[in-house]
């Protein structure tokens, strides 16, 4: 067998070495492609495990209006919910109240008619109250007030006449008219109108008959 040229031998030599340094960089470079999967894979893993800091409006507890949060303000006027203090022979005084949250957050208030109570004095003589209405219907409506909101209940008439324990409306016996003076007040779910208010417009309305 004949020898081989040293020039065949390095040839050889030098392809061999080329192919080991191209296979080791394959290599090296499907590892840190393997590594940089593995790691952006983690990364995801990572980012998606991650709780919501915000949490959802709509999971926020709504509690209880806390005490002195809410004014109530008795209003006396027409049908149609305008203000008015001055009443002919033919015209019927129509009483509402507005309610007021003045908290910063909404919260939760019963504002049903179980709860609701409605009085007319002249001086210190209690001339008519919703107490001797025919409660039997009443019922309790808790709603959400929401923060700084101010709100209205429907207009309600009164009949001109003296509730007694045998009723409030037609059929009880007429009150004084021909300019005779009155006051309205009302309690909604333990909160009561302001009988003399720092604000005129805040105070229970005094209201002519005529």
């Amino acid at each position: 067998m004949s020898e081989t040229p040293t020039s065949v031998f390095w040839i050889r030599r030098a392809v061999v070495l080329v192919a080991l340094i191209a296979i080791v960089g394959l290599l090296g470079f499907g590892v840190n492609a393997l590594f940089s999967a593995t790691e952006s894979d983690q990364q995801a893993t990572e980012a998606s495990a991650e709780p919501e800091q915000e949490a959802d409006p709509a999971e926020v507890e709504i509690t209880d209006c806390l005490p002195g949060t809410v004014k109530v303000t008795a209003e006396i006027g027409d049908a149609n919910g305008e203000v008015d203090f001055d009443f002919n022979p033919t015209e019927l005084p129509h009483m509402w109240y507005t309610i007021t949250n003045n908290s910063g957050v909404d919260c939760k208030f019963n504002v049903g008619s179980a709860v609701t109570f409605f009085e007319i004095t002249s001086g210190s003589e209690l001339i008519w109250t919703s107490r001797d209405c025919d409660r039997s219907a009443d019922v309790n409506e808790i709603g959400i007030l929401e923060a700084g909101a101010t709100l209205a209940s429907p207009p309600m008439p009164w009949e001109k006449v003296r509730s007694s324990d045998t009723g409030c409306g037609a059929g009880q016996r007429d009150v004084i008219t021909g300019g005779a003076s009155y006051f309205l007040s009302v309690e909604v779910n333990g909160v009561f109108s302001e009988e003399d208010a720092v604000e005129p417009s805040d105070s229970d309305p005094q209201f002519l008959l005529y």
